[in-house]
């Protein structure tokens, strides 16, 4: 049986790193209200006259560069913040739909008046669009405005800006409902009308404009109800993300999932959330599945969706949209649990609406999630927690039958809320798989985390064409372990072996795997050269980064690099900025003794040399000579004289630390004079000697020895 063992002499920790995606968890208070002074506040315009404060209503909300967009409904108004707000009651700094902050009249049919019911929102191509469903129409501007009462450009569905009539049923009629958008498609869920209109291009023109496909109905000018997979009741939120396309049909109690955009009137949809299948819309007793009333939806750059079940009073978030029917969500807001859906008239932070009538608008951004409130009056800020996974590595050890046994311990954040659901390891590019064992070892308190420790057996040689009899291990292996969270953070480590520091004597020549040449450059970003000059200093990066294409194809890196002392390469991952350490080694160097009468000093040379230590060696031990020095030497007294030779006005300096006891060393340190010098240290039973000479920007070593007393 062959055996092979690589360990891992320190523990290697993840950084957070740039792609991790942000958490949530169960009943998590927000962080920032809008609308009110405080949490436990809900008046309609904070109990006074209408202002750059107050809010009325609030439906859709819509974050789009940098700026938060509310739907003030019963202002009949759109108020705009310049950045998304941190500090709770933040003043709007642009109203569309009104002259000014302080007026909330509805100003009938024109380009600068609005009659809002949802006032559903969407950002595309650089535009703003409203859903003006009280004038049966949907406005744009051709920029998100920055003046008050700024008029719209376009108006779809309607002949001009003063016509607010009922068009019927046609291919460019829009009444109540939502908007959403892929970059290009325009879409928009006609509620009254239980349909969902496409249009290929945003209309650049005003009038009407026909739709180029219809969901839910056969055709542009059918509107009735159904439960299948291909039909609507009152749909009202719809969004898009990696190609699918998603609408909340509030009267089914469900969401509707299309792995594509349609191409053809009445598609199916592939996917149905909240019920067990296409033809139910049935009041399920509240659970992780369930959904009473989906109103609003929203998604974030990283794709969970959130759904606002107002039937119940909360919002439920999963990870990823789903690929099944039926799924259950992750999180849920505003309960503390899965079960509740009742508002026990305690209003806080938590809570994210207050009945089954509420209306409750959703955006999210990488950083926040943003919930307005229609009948608290305000609208709640999330600001997601980073709660990444922190995975390190502490050994990686032959098993039986000539396999790898690697073990480790994963970090996890605010003990209580997050939850880690598992490990996975893909072994040289292939498949993940769950490790082999995983546990929760202890919460620390002091910390304010969660320790699970994991270990995974495996087999080297998976997925590189050999076998257990033509591995070995030169030839390499790479893991890639990936540890999540319940909340969809997750971290991934990439670690490689073996990793090599060959020489450091003429250049720098490092090796990796020949066999894992292109998976480590796919995996790592660079390399760095890390220096430390003597034993007792700190480790400095020299000569920048080295890119991965230095690596030949037998995975060897030759460098035109110098170093002195003590060196080692560090790989830095793509993905998640973690660090793996080569071994270290001493510079090596070349030529001969230095004749103690200092004849031979010379500028070009940086020598360092003890010519005698009494009672011990008469030999010399000489920098240039590294191979003739002993590892241990005998002394007859504890009181040694050390002499020696380098350049005038040097400092050498000695540490004489307790075999013994690591921890208990002194420290000696002189200047040559005349190219000589001399130092007397007091030994300990067992000695470790390092001598080392510097003058400010030069440096050198002796490798250490040991004296025995």
């Amino acid at each position: 049986m062959k055996k092979y063992l690589v360990l891992v002499l320190s523990i290697v920790f993840l950084l957070i790193h740039p792609m991790s995606i942000l958490a949530y968890y169960n009943n998590m208070p927000a962080s920032v209200v809008v609308g009110q002074p405080n949490f436990v506040s809900s008046s309609a315009n904070q109990g006074s006259s209408t202002s750059a404060y107050g809010l009325s209503s609030p439906s859709s909300v819509l974050i789009a560069e940098g700026k938060l967009l509310v739907s003030d409904t019963a202002n009949y108004r759109i108020l705009i913040w310049n950045r998304v707000p941190t500090q709770n009651n933040t003043p709007a700094d642009v109203v569309i739909g009104q002259p000014n902050m302080e007026t909330g009249s509805n100003y009938g049919c024109t380009a600068n008046s609005i009659n809002l019911i949802d006032g559903g929102m969407v950002y595309i191509q650089g535009k703003l669009v409203l859903a003006d469903s009280g004038n049966r129409r949907l406005l744009v501007w051709n920029q998100i405005p920055t003046v008050n009462n700024s008029p719209a450009d376009i108006v779809i569905g309607q002949p001009d800006f003063t016509t607010c009539a009922d068009q019927g049923t046609t291919a460019y009629s829009v009444s109540g409902g939502n908007l959403g958008s892929d970059g290009t498609r325009l879409f928009f869920s006609d509620q009254n009308k239980n349909r969902v209109l496409i249009f290929n291009q945003l209309p650049s023109q005003s009038g009407y404009t026909n739709a180029d496909l219809v969901l839910g109905q056969p055709d542009f000018t059918s509107s009735s109800s159904g439960t299948t997979s291909s039909r609507f009741s009152g749909p009202r939120e719809i969004l898009y993300f990696g190609g699918r396309l998603v609408v909340a049909d509030q009267g089914n109690k469900r969401a509707l999932v299309w792995n594509s955009i349609p191409t053809e009137n009445n598609s199916p949809a592939n996917v149905v959330i909240g019920q067990a299948d296409f033809t139910s819309a049935t009041a399920h007793v509240v659970s992780s599945r369930s959904i009473s009333k989906p109103l609003f939806m929203a998604v974030d750059p990283d794709g969970r969706l959130f759904i606002g079940d107002a039937g119940n009073s909360r919002v439920l978030i999963w990870n990823s949209i789903p690929t099944q029917n039926y799924a259950e969500a992750d999180i849920v807001l505003g309960q503390p649990n899965f079960t509740k859906t009742t508002y026990d008239g305690v209003l806080n932070a938590t809570i994210t609406s207050n009945g089954a009538s509420t209306r409750n608008g959703l955006d999210a951004g990488s950083n926040y999630l943003v919930s307005g409130h229609l009948s608290l009056n305000r609208v709640l800020i999330f600001n997601n927690i980073v709660s990444t996974p922190t995975v390190s590595i502490n050994s990686v050890e032959s098993v039986e039958d000539s396999r790898l046994r690697i073990s480790g311990s994963v970090h996890l954040g605010e003990i209580g809320k997050y939850v880690l659901d598992d490990v996975n390891v893909s072994v040289n590019s292939g498949g993940n798989q769950f490790v082999t064992h995983l546990e929760q070892v202890k919460e620390d308190v002091d910390y304010g985390e969660t320790i699970y420790e994991y270990y995974h057996i495996f087999e080297p040689w998976s997925n590189t064409g050999y076998d257990s009899s033509s591995w070995n291990g030169e030839k390499g292996f790479s893991l890639k372990i990936t540890a999540e969270s319940q909340n969809a953070d997750d971290t991934s480590l990439f670690y490689f072996s073996p990793f090599n520091l060959l020489s450091v004597s003429s250049g720098i020549t490092f090796s990796v795997p020949a066999d894992q040449v292109q998976t480590i450059k796919n995996n790592i970003d660079h390399f760095e050269v890390w220096n430390k000059q003597r034993s007792d200093s700190e480790w400095t990066q020299v000569n920048g980064d080295i890119s991965t294409s230095e690596l030949d194809e037998h995975g060897v890196a030759t460098l035109s690099l110098t170093s002195s002392g003590e060196t080692k390469i560090v790989a830095v991952s793509k993905e998640s900025g973690w660090r793996q350490d080569s071994n270290t080694l001493e510079s090596e160097y070349s030529g001969s003794y230095i004749n103690p009468t200092k004849s031979r000093l010379s500028a070009n040379w940086y020598p360092l040399q003890i010519d005698s230590i009494t009672g011990v060696t008469k030999y010399i031990l000489s920098s240039f000579a590294p191979e003739g020095i002993e590892s241990i030497y005998y002394s007859s007294t504890y009181t040694p004289v050390f002499r020696g030779t380098a350049f005038s006005n040097s400092t050498v300096a000695m540490r004489v630390t307790n075999k013994d006891n690591l921890d208990e060393y002194n420290d000696y340190s002189v200047q040559a004079v005349n190219s000589s010098w001399s130092i007397t240290p007091r030994l300990y039973r067992e000695s470790i000697i390092n001598v080392s000479v510097y003058d400010g920007g030069r440096y050198n070593q002796l490798l250490p020895f040991i004296i025995k007393i």
